[in-house]
């Protein structure tokens, strides 16, 4: 289906409108677009930037999971016996809001760093 979709806007755009396009689509991906092997390659990122790219993207999503259990616990009626919010109510909601691989790595880093216990 999309090998159909890139066919018609082939047809349909002008190479410049084409490559502006990719443009917009890359921008639109934020973060993510860096794990494009193919941006990173034309980008010609070295691993140390990669690293770095990779520690911005985890704070983010490590400062966003927080925001969001602090959230869910002003909000929230059923409560854990330690007064956090049921954790299966915060992984729901949060994986309503994310695609499955952002939502993984984002619980994995969270539970590395135990910051999840602790908000």
């Amino acid at each position: 289906m999309a090998e159909r979709q890139d066919h018609a806007l082939k047809a349909l755009l002008s190479s410049a409108q084409q490559a502006r396009f990719r443009q917009i689509v890359i921008q639109s991906r934020g973060l993510a677009a860096f794990k494009d092997h193919e941006v990173s390659r034309v980008l010609r990122l070295s691993v140390e930037q990669r690293s770095m790219i990779r520690d911005i993207e985890r704070k983010m999503l490590s400062q966003l999971f927080r925001q969001k259990l602090k959230q869910d616990h002003r909000n929230s009626d059923q409560h854990a016996p330690d007064g956090a919010p049921a954790r299966h109510q915060v992984v729901s909601r949060i994986r309503q809001r994310r695609s499955t691989a952002q939502f993984l790595d984002s619980w994995e880093f969270c539970k590395r760093s135990s910051r999840v216990s602790s908000v």
